[in-house]
């Protein structure tokens, strides 16, 4: 009995779908739900016509003539047919009840909004469409020439400073979403413009979209734009799981998520700040997706990620990029922007030559010389439509540019001239140059005008007014003291720069001058900001020869000592970390662990609250906050015994940049 049963069963699975057992329905493919679709725009369009072939019927006296199936479809109606029973429509074939009970299900589920914590898939050809609208609907701000986000380095005052040197686009220092959307505190601290710093880029990091777009909304108003962090390659991102860190596959459809909601939910575009992926096809893919989540414009950092312990400097690739940039091609929506090897003016020609970026962003290039985008003469087109609209003054812009622009605006009438001397048919692109001939007499005209034949004139005192324009308008070009001197007024207009930042600024600009006459230590130990015009009075005096210099060999000595120290607490460093990421590896935690605690040197005002505790609670207290540094450097009268030979860091945090955490985009 037992064996006839089973040789039935076999019969039955051979038997397929005769076997009788209810198969479960395949999902419908995605074909006949476009047909099913058309099927029921057909019959809406249908239910119209007839609708409006049908005659008005004048509404009953009876308050119940509703029900008996009467209408009324007059202009003061209230109420009209919205179903099949009041109008007579042609026989249609019947459709069984589960099918369409099952289509309009999935329909209902496809359209439900997704769920807080849950991830929305790539986008469909409509979702696409949707971004490419809203991308439309935007109006990019200037972006051929771009300040870095740096933290401690981008504040307000340098911003004013590189946009009087042609900066035309500036971006915030970096500001962690979380914080920024729920502490006013550290809005206030972080967040710092004026009605002239534009346009600006508000540049977060994070990976929630929920508290992106609630940081984002809090400041769509006073910016251009809003970037998401997706480059930092430093260990508080690794810890933060942001920046870099998020280009993981398996993070793609949360960076996806977080641009849309930016993009949907938005009034301004939405950027992204990427660096290289491990391949060109990686980035490729990457750059994709972002696009068609919404963003309008990414800038590449053309370095490959780091790893938690480990940052990969060095030159930038830009011939990576250059492939990138190839493959995606010349219809990508976004424009791309090149982050990586510019220190001179002759570096943004070159690596915007080599890319074929739509605009060059450069960070410690601007930190050494905030007039490098000065040196760069700006096109006839763009000279011309600053003076006409009043943007720049003519005497602000200098006749040596306005002379360069006429020779190019004149070189190019002459190549017309020729062009329209041949007798042939012309190609598509050389007519498109006769085209522009109305045009560049036009704007040789404007030049000529702003000459006058006039002998050409000195450049004028800058104009507050003017801040932000397109062209240059600062005095200082090639002067280091002039331009920090300028900086430091900046700071005194527009107060948003801690004295540490306005440390870190000149003696970055003023790098060469400070250590040929011996004055970097005495202006990294400035007290406040007199005292450091009074270091850069000094150099200035020793610079024009007003004071005789004479070489202090004790305080090249001295200065000497502090590079070596500082090498030796690089080494430290990094040894420590070695020391920290065995030890989680031993233990089974992730390697950097211990790596995320009491990493932060402790500023002064935290030396002075520790060493106000109970003796007896001072130890406990800095290792909950500061463990990897030295207690007894900090906090002891005689500081630490060991020297060298100590484990912990012997950081000394008046020498400390403020920009410690910021990601290197030379």
């Amino acid at each position: 009995m037992k064996k006839d049963t089973e040789q039935k069963r076999q019969r039955n699975r051979k038997s397929g779908p005769d076997n009788g057992e209810a198969r479960r329905e395949a999902p419908a493919p995605l074909d006949a739900a476009r047909k099913r679709k058309r099927k029921r725009e057909k019959e809406s369009k249908r239910v119209d016509r007839a609708a409006a072939s049908v005659k008005p019927t004048p509404r009953a006296s009876s308050p119940d003539a509703s029900h008996q199936g009467s209408t009324d479809l007059g202009a003061g109606s209230a109420t009209h047919p919205t179903d099949e029973s009041a109008i007579q429509l042609p026989a249609r074939p019947s459709k069984r009840k589960k099918s369409k009970t099952k289509d309009s299900e999935k329909r209902v589920r496809m359209s439900s909004p997704p769920l807080p914590n849950q991830v929305a898939s790539r986008p469909n050809r409509e979702e696409q469409a949707s971004a490419g609208d809203r991308r439309a609907g935007y109006r990019l701000p200037p972006h051929s020439r771009v300040l870095a986000p740096m933290v401690g380095g981008s504040e307000l005052a340098f911003r004013m400073l590189c946009r009087r040197y042609n900066a035309d686009l500036c971006y915030t220092p970096m500001m962690y979403s979380g914080r920024f959307a729920e502490d006013p505190a550290y809005r206030a601290a972080e967040f710092h413009t004026c009605p002239e710093d534009r346009p600006l880029v508000a540049h977060f990091c994070g990976n929630d979209p929920a508290v992106l777009l609630q940081a984002a909304r809090l400041v769509q108003e006073r910016v251009d734009a809003v970037d998401l962090n997706l480059g930092c390659p430093q260990r508080i991102a690794h810890s933060g799981h942001f920046g870099s860190y998020l280009l993981d596959k398996e993070d793609r459809p949360l960076v996806l998520e977080i641009v849309r909601t930016l993009s949907r939910n938005l009034e301004i575009p939405v950027f992204c700040k990427i660096r290289l992926l491990e391949s060109v096809d990686e980035t490729v893919d990457l750059c994709r997706g972002l696009a068609e989540a919404g963003c309008s414009l990414i800038a590449v950092h053309a370095r490959y990620r780091g790893t938690a312990t480990r940052r990969r400097d060095g030159p930038a690739h830009l011939d990576q990029l250059a492939k990138v940039i190839g493959q995606l091609g010349p219809d990508f929506p976004c424009p791309v922007l090149s982050n990586g090897n510019v220190r001179t003016a002759d570096d943004v020609l070159e690596n915007q030559h080599r890319t074929g970026a739509a605009g060059i962003m450069s960070a410690e290039g601007l930190l050494d010389d905030p007039t490098l985008f000065a040196h760069i003469s700006p096109s006839p087109t763009t000279l011309v439509n600053a003076i006409s609209s009043g943007e720049a003054d003519a005497g602000n812009v200098g006749d040596q540019a306005i002379e360069k622009a006429r020779k190019k605006i004149t070189k190019k009438l002459k190549e017309i001239k020729r062009l329209r001397k041949l007798d042939r048919e012309l190609s598509s692109e050389e007519a498109a140059k006769v085209a522009t001939r109305s045009t560049l007499k036009k704007e040789l005209a404007k030049l000529d005008a702003v000459v006058g034949g006039e002998a050409p004139r000195a450049r004028a005192a800058v104009n507050e007014d003017d801040i932000g324009s397109s062209v240059a308008m600062g005095v200082n070009v090639n002067n280091p003291l002039a331009l920090a001197e300028e900086y430091l007024d900046l700071c005194h207009k527009y107060p948003s720069a801690t004295l540490s930042t306005q440390i870190f600024h000149v003696r970055r600009m003023c790098k060469q001058l400070l250590n040929k006459y011996q004055l970097m230590a005495e202006c990294c130990a400035a007290k406040s900001e007199p005292d450091l015009r009074a270091t850069l009075q000094k150099c200035k005096l020793f610079a024009d020869g007003t004071v005789p210099f004479v070489f202090d060999a004790e305080r090249e000595r001295e200065a000497a000592e502090v590079l070596v120290r500082r090498k030796e607490e690089a080494a430290k460093r990094k040894a420590y970390d070695g020391r920290l990421t065995r030890k989680a590896k031993r233990e089974g935690l992730p390697l950097d662990h211990y790596l995320k605690i009491g990493r932060d040197p402790p500023a002064h005002s935290d030396i002075s609250r520790i060493s106000a505790l109970p003796k007896e609670e001072q130890i406990p207290a800095w290792r909950a906050e500061f463990g990897q540094h030295c207690f007894a450097f900090h906090c002891a009268e005689g500081g630490c015994a060991r020297a060298k030979a100590c484990a912990f860091f012997h950081t000394d945090i008046s020498r400390v940049d403020p920009s410690w955490l910021q990601e290197s985009t030379s």
